[in-house]
């Protein structure tokens, strides 16, 4: 238990407050762990198999497409869920056994190919890219594209133009 919640804060502590789809995740994540708990941590092969057979119905498309659509700005993942027809807890599992990453992780890996895109292909400033991308802060852009790219936006802009 100590562990999870480790991961739990870490996670929260990562992500800006103000972003809902990371929060969301977390509470997710956290509240489908303590049902396992009280069920006595029994799983149920036959319904985690149902879900990744049926991750990549229309639905969980459209979810996508939603997703392609609007990175830019706030998503809930109670709206994603919906056009999905899954509960939260469903709808992050199957995408993640669908994709292998969180619908958080998926929006900030579209939001940084775009990132990377605007700094090879404009002369908008880091700033103006950021919050263009949806992101509450330049702090927040900076941080996640270091830990995604490797480099700061300024060391990737001029890596591109050498």
């Amino acid at each position: 238990l100590n562990g999870q919640f480790r991961k739990w804060a870490t996670a929260l502590l990562l992500h800006d407050p103000a972003e809902p789809l990371a929060v969301q995740e977390t509470e997710a994540q956290v509240l489908y762990f303590l049902s396992r708990q009280l069920k006595g941590n029994q799983t149920n092969r036959r319904a985690a198999a149902a879900a990744g057979a049926s991750a990549a119905d229309r639905h969980m498309a459209q979810a996508l497409e939603y997703m392609h659509e609007h990175y830019t700005d706030k998503i809930n993942i109670d709206t994603l869920a919906a056009i999905a027809l899954r509960s939260r807890f469903h709808f992050i599992r199957s995408f993640k056994a669908m994709l292998g990453m969180t619908p958080y992780q998926y929006m900030l890996s579209l939001r940084m190919e775009e990132a990377k895109a605007r700094l090879g292909r404009t002369e908008a400033t880091v700033t103006d890219i950021s919050f263009a991308l949806g992101f509450a802060s330049t702090s927040q852009f900076y941080r996640i594209f270091v830990k995604s790219v490797g480099v700061t936006p300024e060391q990737y802009r001029s890596g591109i133009r050498a």
